[in-house]
């Protein structure tokens, strides 16, 4: 399993955000109102993932509100080979094929 795989699948949180993001780009507030979870917890989740490169910023790194995520490539392809992990484990139907 690749480490990036590992580390999204340790934490329900950071499921919580992939499950979201695969329906498309989101702000971290529309995360956490939509997976109801605190928004620290999404925040911090974000941070992970983007190190990972699971997730990737849409918009400049100086922009402090509003900022957008999506899945990046690498988040992508996780979901293809481990998405039914993710889905059994947030109980939420995860969208594939590039949304």
């Amino acid at each position: 399993m690749p480490p990036a795989a590992a580390s999204l699948l340790s934490s329900t949180y950071r499921m919580a955000v992939v499950a979201c993001l695969s329906s498309g780009p989101a702000t971290p507030s529309t995360i956490a109102d939509e997976e109801d979870v605190g928004i620290a917890h999404v925040s911090r989740a974000l941070g992970n993932l983007r190190e990972d490169n699971v997730v990737e910023l849409l918009v400049d790194d100086d922009v402090k509100k509003g900022r957008v995520y999506a899945l990046s490539d690498n988040g992508s392809d996780i979901i293809d080979d481990w998405g039914e992990t993710i889905e059994r484990n947030t109980g939420r139907e995860l969208a594939r094929g590039g949304a």
